[in-house]
């Protein structure tokens, strides 16, 4: 647990991102990348619900509004660090997968290097979470579109055949 008192954003600020996870082409890589861009849109949701409860500008004084957004951090860092899908963060890891021929890809960088400044970190959020539903909608879509399976290419008279013997 961080210490309340010692708390930093510059704690919080990473410099370098975890390794790159690329969910296959197939239909389980694809399902495995939008379960982990479920998992990270709860997350995201969880995050904004903290930021929100801080929203308390006029009805406390500037010294209880910073322990308030203190406290916040440390529960958006729990968040954080507890977002993870089959053992992979998916905070600061590049996440993507081949869809179509094409690679789509996101990253959710942490929130807390925004700390210093809670609305423009909620608008960050609120825009992650808008591209995270567009990739979500995109690869829907991918999986509910008919592949190009190369039919035209079978010789239905060798097809004919096999099932002859």
């Amino acid at each position: 647990m961080i210490d309340l008192a010692s708390f930093t954003s510059q704690q919080h600020i990473n410099t370098t991102s975890n390794p790159h996870k690329n969910f296959g082409e197939d239909s389980k890589g694809l399902n495995e990348f939008i379960g982990a861009l479920q998992i990270t849109n709860i997350a995201l949701t969880k995050i904004l619900k903290e930021i929100e409860s801080c929203e308390l500008e006029d009805c406390v004084s500037k010294e209880e509004l910073e322990v308030l957004q203190k406290s916040a951090c440390i529960r958006i860092d729990e968040i954080i660090q507890n977002t993870k899908f089959m053992g992979t963060p998916l905070f600061d890891t590049p996440l993507s997968a081949k869809v179509g021929g094409s690679m789509k890809g996101i990253t959710f960088e942490n929130p807390l290097a925004l700390s210093h400044d809670f609305s423009a970190m909620k608008g960050f959020l609120e825009d992650k979470r808008a591209e995270s539903n567009d990739l979500l909608l995109a690869l829907s879509e991918a999986l509910l579109a008919p592949t190009d399976t190369h039919f035209e290419s079978i010789d239905s008279a060798k097809l004919a055949n096999m099932f002859k013997s």
